[in-house]
């Protein structure tokens, strides 16, 4: 089947809003409805409404189950849920089938030699998994490895606690692809409250933006929230509508319904950011008194000691101006022009990106450089901007003794202490650990002797599992939310159960209270409570009594509060701490619609006290490091601190790998999970008849060389292996550049495709010059029949 443009644009605005409604049949659906079968026959019944938490991303976005006979049958967005507001995206409506999913883990398990799994009770699993930390931690060592795919939440800081008393180091969470950007907006505009910041975007109130790899419309950020914001965008009754302008390799959808997609080399983002900013300096579009009063490094300095510096603008105006910028890029120079100009017209205008996906997380340098185009703009802090905000979340109750151990989303640093031969490794909730490892990688796992897996479904994680621990979705169990990545604002959440536990599943904060009772002494000290309600009972009294926000309500009282507060009023919905915890339990939550300020952030914790295009702080680690003692100039010293592009793509030999391959990530796995799930599956292709598939795009005119069409089989080859795909020739696609998903078929489960080949086994990883942080990015291949 061969693509045109107009094709593919109506395929992906079907799939962006809504990809739940057509002509599916899913695959196996009457071996799925045999094996619900047993459980209809109880199924009429009085129909009821509950409110709950979406888990199944770690946007955990409010949903609203309809139950029928005390049995959930349809998920809906929960309109009193400030992050979506109604919304629910494609991952939200497959909530009941992972609930209901034939290959639910039901009771605790324990592999038995050749034998198989034998199911155990919950007393003799966990009595298991206490003997053996005990004996771990009696030898102290730290040979136990831990890993959560969970969102941020009580029960995670409950892991974390319960680790450090059992004498770990160090909790993995898996990366969510924002990291780098974060980091650098922390570098230039400093960390305050202890260092506990997340970055946000003020989305809802932008007039422009550009967005450089992101992709928004594939499960960037929390998918439910942006694609609300995107219709807003849209929406004819706004005075002003938003121009979303793309720059990217691929011809995505986030591309596609774009007002503009620029095409751009693989690599090459950060120096496009460079051109633009280049424009703005050349022709005085910058705000000149944001910059002026509120902003170090832009001009030529001179340091304490007497040496001269090289300003931001200098070295922009000298090293990327447009010829060079489009010729490294493939951008024409009007065409950048252009957007710089329409970029600075209004305020409100933000620049996101690196690529921000789990296993693509962008370079440093390419970050700095587009969040030096928001300080250009004065759109720091400001309505429609990005800023650093608090990150509280809910927090342990503080009449506990006990600490957490480090948190890590650096996977360089969960290698090597996976390559450290630990005795206990525990995956929770971490199927999508898999795809950010190659073969060689995961054989490794096989050789720790003891790995728990913590798990709903039969996953690729339990194949390397010695014990299995089944635990909840999120309609069984109490279940906390907090502002997921990119939202603006804080949000703090709460659901009870909707119905009672499948089978013998367990929620994990439960299992963890009850392994820290068997395991006594300081660690039951650490975890004293007695379940889940009870520790956020006692965590939300710190929220009630900082006596700001306000519980959930509709839209019309979010707008009523905003104007109040902005008049200077403001009036608790609560008058004690008892009142505040029933009120949050009734409407689901708590937040603070009014955080965000209107106007630019005017100072900064940063040593200079403003925004530093010039980093102290990266400085300061680079001389740490060492990088400081090398035999260049000043200005080259410089240039390392001032955002640049560095060129980080690890070559090939052009002639065996003449193509450029760029993975991408589909809107229901974003994230690398929930491949088990068969609905997830069925809509994962925006094409017709690739359900079930795994396929390379090709651009017709790499395809015509190559003598393939679309539906042959073909190898896709890079220098560390080969993947076999069905080929597919996508009209308007990047000569040189081929796309393929970067999540496959399930491997374990009554839909396992055995033998699946993941993509990761081809892909040549690449790591950021400065914070040696890997990115599974670009890899360099050849495609051939198979």
């Amino acid at each position: 089947m061969k693509l045109d443009r107009r094709r593919f644009l109506f395929l992906s605005g079907g799939v962006a809003t809504g990809a739940a409604t057509g002509r599916l049949s899913l695959k196996a659906i009457g071996a799925f409805n045999e094996a619900l079968a047993p459980e209809m026959g109880a199924f009429p019944g009085d129909e009821k409404f509950a409110d709950s938490i979406c888990r199944m991303c770690p946007g955990g976005c409010g949903v609203r189950v309809r139950t029928v006979g005390d049995r959930p049958v349809k998920i809906d967005g929960n309109p009193l849920y400030p992050v979506n507001r109604s919304g629910v995206c494609p991952r939200g409506q497959a909530l009941l089938q992972w609930l209901y999913h034939p290959d639910r883990v039901m009771r605790p398990q324990i592999r038995n030699g050749e034998k198989g799994w034998e199911s155990v009770s919950w007393d003799k699993a966990l009595q298991l998994m206490a003997a053996k930390l005990d004996k771990v931690s009696s030898a102290k060592q730290k040979r136990v490895v831990a890993v959560s795919g969970r969102g941020a939440g009580l029960t995670r800081k409950l892991f974390a606690r319960f680790l450090h008393a059992s004498g770990a180091n160090m909790l993995f969470s898996l990366p969510t692809g924002m990291e780098t950007s974060e980091h650098a907006l922390q570098l230039m505009a400093g960390r305050t409250n202890g260092g506990s910041e997340r970055m946000a975007y003020d989305l809802e109130n932008s007039s422009c933006v550009l967005n450089f790899g992101c992709d928004l419309l594939e499960g960037w950020g929390t998918p439910a929230h942006t694609l609300r914001v995107f219709g807003q965008w849209r929406d004819t009754n706004r005075a002003k509508r938003t121009t979303l302008i793309h720059f990217d390799s691929k011809l995505s959808i986030s591309a596609a319904r774009a007002d503009q997609w620029v095409p751009t080399r693989p690599g090459t983002l950060g120096t496009a950011a460079l051109g633009i900013a280049f424009v703005l300096l050349s022709e005085n579009l910058y705000d000149g008194e944001f910059v002026d009063d509120n902003v170090f490094g832009f001009n030529d300095w001179t340091d304490t000691a007497g040496r001269s510096h090289v300003g931001f603008r200098t070295l922009v105006r000298e090293e990327y101006r447009l010829s060079r910028v489009s010729e490294l890029t493939g951008i024409p120079p009007a065409t950048l022009v252009k957007i710089a100009r329409e970029f600075a017209a209004g305020r409100g205008a933000v620049a996101i990106g690196p690529t921000q996906s789990p296993g693509q997380p962008g370079k440093l340098s390419d970050a700095m450089a587009i969040h030096s185009l928001n300080a250009l703009v004065g759109n720091i802090g400001a309505r429609g901007g990005v800023a650093l905000v608090p990150t509280d979340g809910w927090e342990l109750p503080a009449d506990a003794r006990g600490t957490e151990v480090t948190l890590s989303s650096s996977m360089e640093a969960l290698e090597t202490s996976l390559a450290g031969s630990p005795e206990v490794l525990i995956l929770d909730q971490a199927e999508s650990l898999l795809d950010l490892l190659s073969a060689a990688q995961r054989e490794k796992l096989r050789q720790i002797p003891f790995v728990v897996t913590i798990t709903t479904l039969q996953d690729s994680t339990t194949s390397y599992a010695t014990l299995i621990l089944p635990d909840c979705t999120s309609l069984e169990s109490w279940v906390d939310g907090q502002a997921p990545t990119a939202y603006p604002h804080e949000v703090l959440s709460i659901s009870e159960p909707v119905i009672a536990p499948r089978g013998e599943s367990k929620p994990f904060g439960d299992t963890l209270l009850s392994l820290a009772k068997i395991m006594g002494g300081s660690i039951t000290a650490a975890l004293p409570w007695k379940d889940l309600p009870e520790v956020l009972q006692a965590s939300s009294r710190r929220v009630a009594q900082n006596k700001r926000g306000y519980l959930f309500g509709t839209e019309v009282d979010e707008h009523w509060q905003r104007l109040l507060e902005r008049g200077g009023w403001w009036t608790s919905d609560w008058t004690s701490e008892e009142q505040f915890w029933t009120g949050i339990k009734e409407n689901g939550g708590w937040w603070d619609p009014v955080s965000w300020a209107a106007e630019p952030q005017r100072s900064f914790p940063t040593p200079s006290g403003r925004f530093e295009l010039y980093s102290h702080r990266l400085e300061e680690w680079l001389r740490q490091q060492g990088k400081g003692a090398f035999s260049g100039t000043v200005r080259d010293w410089d240039r390392q601190v001032l955002p640049h592009s560095d060129e980080v793509l690890v070559s090939a030999d052009s002639e065996r790998f003449p193509l450029l391959l760029h993975p991408s990530d589909q809107l229901p796995f974003f994230g690398n999970n929930g491949q088990e799930i068969a609905y997830l599956q069925q809509i994962s292709s925006l094409y017709g008849g690739m359900e079930w598939q795994r396929w390379v795009e090709l651009s017709p005119e790499d395809s015509h060389e190559r003598g393939i069409e679309s539906g042959d089989l073909v190898w896709v080859e890079s220098a560390v292996g080969k993947v076999r795909r069905v080929a597919l020739v996508v009209e308007g696609s990047t000569p040189g550049t081929v796309i393929a998903p970067r999540t496959g078929n399930p491997t374990t489960g009554r839909w396992a495709v055995h033998g699946e080949q993941r993509l990761a086994d081809i892909l040549v990883p690449v790591l950021d010059p400065v914070l040696k942080t890997r990115s599974s990015m670009a890899t360099y291949v050849n495609i051939y029949k198979a």
